[in-house]
């Protein structure tokens, strides 16, 4: 990996990061690089992500909440990429789709309640197949593995390394959270209130109305992390 592009939170600190990756032998590439460098936090990574799917990242930490930024120094890490001890790490991502629009999320997929005076009503199917129990409450988080010290780990207070989590947000009647297979299809139905759905921090949002089908499955595209054989990716949250 030669050429790289940076994607920051603080775009005044873009120059001094040029300089440091110019000096260690990197090309700057806006238009094909080998790899991103995600200058911030957590919700900069996604929107890097955003900007550049499919793309590695390398997370480097200018923010106080990073929890998959490395805290080597910079030209540190540099070296380790430039001798060849870089490997791109692979986490899923998930898809939700209603009606014709279809949204792709590191992180999550929030349904929940349009408005904040009305409980929503929804039902769930799991790979077609119906549950008798009409939920109410905020609604869900449907999380991968990478966004499970997010907004999952906030509703549940747990985390987890493999599968889809299913978070039951602020419901009338308490839920355990639910791990289900990475192959498994989620189905909610909105039965009654209108619902608003999201993904990570990405400004699209789908307004679904009563008897509105919403999918959530792992997607076949999935977030590439840059990290290095000699640093482990990704702390856990102190």
């Amino acid at each position: 990996m030669r050429t790289f592009s940076i994607c920051a939170k603080n775009p005044e600190s873009i120059p001094a990061i040029e300089k440091i990756a110019s000096q260690k032998g990197f090309v700057y590439d806006k238009g094909n690089p080998d790899f991103i460098i995600s200058l911030g936090g957590d919700g900069t990574i996604l929107m890097c992500e955003r900007k550049f799917p499919g793309i590695a990242k390398l997370p480097v930490r200018e923010s106080l909440i990073c929890y998959k930024c490395h805290d080597e120094p910079l030209d540190r890490m540099f070296d380790l990429i430039r001798d060849g001890l870089g490997e791109i790490i692979e986490f899923p991502k998930l898809a939700v789709q209603c009606r014709s629009v279809r949204l792709v999320g590191t992180n999550e997929v929030v349904v929940r309640n349009a408005d904040q005076r009305r409980a929503l009503r929804f039902t769930l199917r799991f790979d077609g197949n119906a549950g008798k129990e009409i939920f109410i409450g905020d609604g869900i988080v449907a999380a991968t593995p990478f966004g499970s010290t997010g907004y999952y780990h906030s509703v549940t207070g747990t985390r987890f390394g493999k599968g889809i989590g299913l978070a039951f947000n602020n419901c009338t009647i308490s839920h355990d959270p639910v791990i289900l297979n990475e192959k498994c299809s989620v189905e909610l139905v909105v039965e009654r209130s209108r619902a608003c759905v999201t993904v990570d921090n990405a400004p699209e949002i789908i307004t679904v109305t009563p008897r509105d089908s919403i999918s959530i499955t792992q997607a076949e595209e999935s977030t590439r992390l840059l990290s290095h054989r000699q640093i482990p990716q990704g702390a856990e949250p102190k």
